[in-house]
């Protein structure tokens, strides 16, 4: 089994070295939930486990990830189900306990918006593992290949598949969501074949992880393109001979080649156009201020917001004109005209409270003013666009006259407004007229201008 532990250690020292010319990698740690499926019950629940990851570009959008999970997995007698977090300590008869070294080659696909990507992946690994008492924390003892004893432990290959998705929001930092789903092949275990064919075979985890990115030569990201793109090679300082004079070594750093102000011995972007002269980093390469895949000196928008889908002149793409850039935008095909919210979608805070409708009404009359009918027409597209919004319309009067006929004339006032809602477009069913007449003063009747507010009409939204 040893033999088997050298291997995998020596594919993953392998792998690395291949990667030692990538610019990028990262190392980070990981909290997620784990399980054991398809095994004989009592069921084993679902347990919290802790790890670390390394990871490397290998090419282009392709990456090798190496990582190190810790588990201990208790199973439960009072359920029949693998999904139950946590078990009772009173009901657990096995413990599984070890770690997984685990190897993934996966491919990131990059959405609308940079920061943000999916990824996917498979790979193979090794899991340590043993199957303990959980109150004496012994080692079971199974029936071996050959008839004997032995300890119910073992260094077991699986092969994994794996998916999530990840942000990056830092330069240097990203946090993901994993799933992966390992299989364990039985490749490693000396246990009779009854023993291995009531084992369970599926651990399947879920987590997030937090990593920090490193740059070998150059310490820093650099995004560019249309996506994160590793950095280009560093262009190699020019070497300077052991002994030289003050005259050589003061014209060295004189030199600037390409006139961006950085000399050329500092210089890790030489042939920067001229265009770009104040407009270029300390390693005087052209500067990208809004990461859009523009340089500043050819982006006719440099302070785009970071995210945001840009033209070939750099400024930033509006399909629905809503003033919320494509790629920041929730709701990207919103065209109505309206005001919207942050991200882009018609805002709906005005159906959040009452409309409180403050019409002139001559006494006794229950006709719209149009200053009233303007408010109505505002009110009308939100309400189409809104269509699991149903209002409620309520008339009210002051105390002039009977309280019988203040009733009357309150719902004539309501159904006025309702019709109007209808002739606009709006459908009847999501629209209710009530007539409460003297009630619910907002103001007092002893007034001309308290009895002008009482008469008024109240549009409730609801759904």
């Amino acid at each position: 089994m040893r033999t088997i532990i050298l291997i995998f250690v020596s594919l993953m020292i392998i792998s690395s070295a291949y990667a030692d010319g990538i610019q990028t990698f990262s190392f980070g740690g990981t909290f997620g939930y784990t399980t054991l499926c398809r095994g004989p019950e009592p069921r084993f629940t679902v347990e919290p486990n802790f790890g670390a990851r390394f990871e490397t570009y290998v090419k282009g959008q392709y990456r090798l990830e190496l990582s190190l999970s810790l588990f201990n997995i208790h199973d439960d007698a009072s359920t029949s189900s693998n999904f139950k977090f946590g078990s009772d300590a009173n009901y657990r008869t096995r413990t599984w306990k070890g770690y997984d070294l685990t190897m993934v080659i996966g491919r990131r696909f990059n959405p609308y918006t940079k920061p943000f990507s999916f990824m996917a992946g498979a790979g193979g690994g090794l899991s340590i593992w043993k199957m303990v008492d959980p109150i004496s924390d012994t080692v079971f003892k199974v029936e071996g290949v050959h008839g004997n004893t032995v300890d119910f432990a073992a260094s077991e290959i699986f092969l994994t598949v794996t998916g999530g998705m990840e942000f990056q929001f830092e330069k240097h930092v990203k946090m993901g969501m994993t799933v992966s789903a390992n299989y364990l092949t039985g490749i490693g275990l000396e246990f009779a074949s009854d023993v291995e064919s009531e084992r369970s075979q599926w651990n399947l985890k879920a987590g997030i992880f937090l990593s920090y990115f490193l740059y070998k030569k150059e310490w820093a990201s650099k995004w560019t393109d249309e996506k994160f793109v590793l950095p280009p090679p560093i262009v190699a300082r020019k070497e300077i001979p052991e002994k030289i004079d003050n005259q050589v070594l003061t014209s060295l750093k004189e030199n600037d080649s390409d006139n961006d102000g950085i000399p050329d011995i500092d210089d890790e972007c030489p042939n920067t156009p001229s265009d770009a002269k104040g407009k270029v980093d300390i390693r005087g390469c052209p500067i990208d201020s809004d990461r859009d895949g523009f340089a500043d000196y050819l982006d006719d928008c440099p302070d785009n917001p970071i995210g945001a889908m840009v033209d070939n002149a750099g400024c930033p793409l509006d399909g629905d004109n809503d003033g919320v850039p494509d790629g920041l935008d929730d709701c990207p095909d919103s065209n109505s005209g309206l005001a919207v919210d942050l991200s882009g979608c018609i805002d709906l805070s005005i159906l959040e409270k009452p409309m409180i409708l403050h019409i002139k009404y001559h006494s006794g009359s229950f006709e719209i003013d149009r200053k009233t009918k303007g408010i109505l027409d505002k009110l009308y597209p939100i309400l189409k666009k809104a269509v699991g919004v149903k209002v409620e319309i309520i008339g009210y009067t002051d105390n002039i006259g009977t309280s019988e006929a203040n009733r009357a004339l309150s719902e004539k006032r309501a159904r006025r407004v309702r019709e109007y809602l209808i002739n606009l477009g709006i459908d009847k069913n999501r629209l209710t007229a009530v007539g409460k007449g003297e009630m619910n003063f907002i103001a007092s009747n002893s007034t001309l201008e308290g009895r002008q507010k009482n008469r008024r009409v109240e549009l409730i939204f609801f759904k």
